[in-house]
Order: structure tokens, then C-alpha cells, then sequence
């Protein structure tokens, strides 16, 4: 009875000892499975890294180089500092700011100019009014008082009186010359007055347009040392990839074999 239960007892132990074995096998099994799906990862991840996101890291940081290159005829050569009141576009609105400048600098004499050009025109008008009318009386006084040329007289008159005024002086208001002469310089003065609000506006644009090229060269050279940082950390990144491809690969080729032995193994 002793030697049955031993060999009973012996069965059992080495039953145990059998199945631990197989599971020892089958945990080599699902390691190897394990580290080819690693493999798989790696390579995934490497072809990715070298094949889309460094490339694509490299041609950004391309384009953010040439846009600070943009730059480079527009710095100064003893300070190494942008000047951007060089730009082509700082130079186009300054040279607006400019042209209002020459216009306001040059106002007054244009206006007294005019001024004076329509003076002159209005005592040759009147002087040529009042020859008429002159020559009309002269007639009119030859003639008698009444008749025709003592109407058109008057008619001549009344194209002075219209002209130049009641007092045929040329001052006031009341005659086409006065209107003519006050539409004139009102017409100058709101000239002025839009000329200098342009003149505003363009230098604020100016101004604005400074700052904001400003913070667009700052903003490039912080975007290329950040593209920079990502492009080194992503090269870091392929070159562990490529490490853990080259491990995997290799240690995958050392237990190919007794992988290959364990399934026949388990498959029977």
C-alpha cells in the first residue's frame, strides 16, 4: 500500500512538474509573439518619424529660415539689428505720410495763388462790366435819357451790381464773385483739413505697421528655435527607433528557432 501511494505521490510530482513546463513554454511562446509585435511598433514608428514627420519638420523649418532670410537686407550691419523702416512696405506708407507732408507744406502758397489768381480774375471781370456799362450810358446820354440804350444801360448795370456786389467793391458776399471767391476758400480749407486727417491715418498705419513687423520677426524666431528643438528631439526619437528595430530584430533572429521548436511542440 506504501509503494502504491509513492508511486502515486511520484506521478503527481512529476504531472507537476510536466505542466509547469508547458507553461513555462508557452510564456516563451507569447515573450516571442510579444517582441514581434514590438518589432512591428518599432518599425512603424521609424518609417513615420523618417518618412512624414521629420521631413515635414524640416521643410517648415525651411520656410521659416527663408521668411527670416527675407529679412537679412533690411538689418544693420553694426548693430546686426532689423532696421524696418526699410521694408518695402514701410517705405510704401511712409512715402504716403510723405506725399500728404509735400501737399500741406506747399498749401499756402497754392492757396494764395489761387486766391490771388481769382482776385485778378474778378477786377478784370468787373473792370470789363463796368467798360460796358460806361460805354452803355455814354450812348444812353447821346441819345436821350429814355429809349433803348438807356435799358441796356441799366441791363449793364445790373450784370455789375451782380457780379461784383451793391457797391461793385468786390468785398462782399452779396455777388458771384463773393460766392465764387468763399466757395473758393472753403473749398481749400476742407482740402487741408481731409489732407490732414489722411496724413494722420497714414502715419498711424505706418506706426502699426512697425510694431506688427516687429512681432512677426520675433514670432519667425521663436517658431525656428522651437522647430529646431522639435526636429532634434524627433531625430533623437528616430534613432532610438532604429536602435529598438536593430535589438528587436536581433534578439527575435536568436529565438527564431527555439520558437519554431516550441510550436511544433504544442501544435502536437
Amino acid at each position: 500500500m506504501e509503494l502504491i501511494f509513492s508511486l502515486l505521490g511520484l506521478g503527481a510530482a512529476l504531472f507537476g512538474w510536466v505542466n509547469s513546463g508547458w507553461n513555462d513554454e508557452k510564456e516563451e511562446i507569447q515573450n516571442y509573439e510579444s517582441r514581434k509585435d514590438d518589432l512591428t511598433a518599432y518599425q512603424e514608428q521609424f518609417d513615420t518619424l523618417k518618412y512624414y514627420t521629420i521631413p515635414q519638420l524640416e521643410s517648415n523649418l525651411n520656410t521659416t529660415n527663408q521668411n527670416i532670410e527675407a529679412y537679412a537686407k533690411y538689418t544693420d550691419p553694426e548693430t546686426g539689428l532689423v532696421d524696418f523702416t526699410k521694408t518695402s512696405e514701410s517705405l510704401a506708407l511712409k512715402q504716403d505720410v510723405q506725399s500728404y507732408d509735400d501737399y500741406l507744406n506747399n498749401w499756402q502758397l497754392s492757396y494764395d495763388k489761387q486766391i490771388t489768381a481769382q482776385e485778378t480774375q474778378g477786377k478784370s471781370d468787373l473792370s470789363q462790366l463796368m467798360a460796358n456799362w460806361s460805354d452803355a450810358e455814354v450812348l444812353a446820354a447821346d441819345r436821350g435819357a429814355s429809349g433803348s440804350m438807356s435799358l441796356v444801360a441799366r441791363q449793364q448795370k445790373q450784370k455789375a451790381v451782380d457780379y461784383a456786389g451793391s457797391d461793385l467793391s468786390l468785398a462782399g458776399n452779396d455777388g458771384l464773385y463773393g460766392l465764387t471767391m468763399n466757395e473758393l476758400r472753403t473749398t481749400l480749407a476742407t482740402n487741408k483739413s481731409q489732407a490732414e486727417q489722411e496724413r494722420s491715418i497714414s502715419a498711424q498705419k505706418y506706426d502699426e505697421s512697425l510694431t506688427r513687423q516687429s512681432q512677426d520677426y520675433a514670432d519667425l524666431l521663436t517658431t525656428k528655435n522651437n522647430q529646431t528643438t522639435a526636429l532634434g528631439q524627433e531625430k533623437e526619437n528616430l534613432a532610438n527607433a532604429e536602435q529598438n528595430v536593430t535589438d528587436t530584430s536581433s534578439w527575435i533572429n536568436q529565438h527564431q528557432n527555439r520558437y519554431n521548436d516550441l510550436l511544433k511542440r504544442h501544435d502536437a
